[in-house]
């Protein structure tokens, strides 16, 4: 017993040696990390909101910097598009995004109606134009006293990416085709295979999983508005880019590609817009179609 309590002696004061010295060597290491939280990252948090009782998660997003388009050819041996060039970095502030695509549940519960061709609850709405998206987020707005957006396209591809999280996937989450729902016009459509992820319409929200920070569906499924007018990319360094000047006239961006898109088109990178007074001038109705739809966004400081 004497002899344990001596050894016990002996140890104390070792350990504060060593305890010592690897504090003394994260001081030193001006290069060496932290774990900790940043400030604004602990009041950052995922949580779920509730619009006349319909429920839908928005992902905190931490902010930080990424390298925005790409400079690289496609690993399949296929060009990249050119308006994907040059890869340029870009800053953004925390944020939050929605877990899944805005389902038709959630727009019905807002909008009293659901314009969607490929019905069902969980199934994300589409067949909705770029205004019509942004009434949506106007009246989510009013119904939650929060200030619900589209996502800028910096902030849906540093998402799609995986954030701080990326592990530099080709798709959302995955490089696997396994991993989201793109059209494949090799093989053929079968309803009763549900393992399939080659389909002929949109499925419903959050059935394959979700990418490094938890988001579903970012790759394939429908594609997404975002907020901002199309332009082509620059070299030059960015902060919270908006895509607020008109460069092509009335011309918006939306990302992900679709159920209907072969995977090329389904890459985190591609990119895809509109051109409404084209759409007009040629008689058609207001830009929509059933393989395009939206997911929400919301600044760090919503109260």
């Amino acid at each position: 017993m004497k002899t344990l309590k001596f050894l016990n002696l002996l140890l104390i004061p070792l350990f504060g040696m060593i305890s010592f010295a690897a504090c003394s060597s994260d001081d030193d290491d001006p290069e060496q990390g932290s774990d900790d939280p940043k400030p604004e990252e602990l009041k950052l948090k995922t949580f779920e909101e509730n619009v006349n009782g319909v429920a839908f998660t928005m992902i905190a997003v931490p902010g930080g910097s990424f390298n925005m388009g790409t400079n690289e050819d496609f690993k399949q041996g296929s060009q990249n598009n050119d308006d994907e060039k040059p890869a340029h970095k870009v800053t953004l502030d925390s944020y939050y995004i929605g877990e899944t695509e805005v389902t038709q549940a959630l727009w019905q519960a807002v909008m009293g109606s659901n314009p969607s061709s490929f019905k069902g609850a969980q199934r994300p709405v589409e067949n909705v134009t770029y205004k019509q998206c942004v009434q949506f987020t106007e009246k989510l707005s009013k119904l939650t006293g929060k200030a619900y957006t589209l996502p800028t396209e910096a902030q849906w591809e540093y998402a799609a990416r995986g954030g701080q999280k990326s592990k530099g996937y080709l798709y959302s989450g995955s490089n696997s085709l396994r991993g989201f729902w793109y059209y494949d016009t090799t093989k053929e459509y079968d309803p009763e295979n549900p393992y399939l992820t080659h389909v002929g319409e949109h499925q419903e929200v959050k059935l394959l999983w979700g990418n490094e920070l938890g988001i579903h569906d970012m790759s394939g499924n429908v594609g997404e508005w975002c907020s901002d007018f199309y332009a082509p990319y620059t070299s030059s360094p960015q902060v919270n880019p908006k895509g607020e000047n008109p460069y092509y006239g009335n011309v918006r961006v939306y990302r992900g590609g679709s159920f209907e898109y072969d995977p090329f088109h389904c890459r985190i990178t591609c990119r895809f817009y509109s051109n409404e007074d084209w759409y007009k001038e040629n008689g058609y109705p207001e830009y929509s179609f059933n393989n395009l739809g939206l997911r929400l966004a919301l600044p760090q400081n919503y109260k």
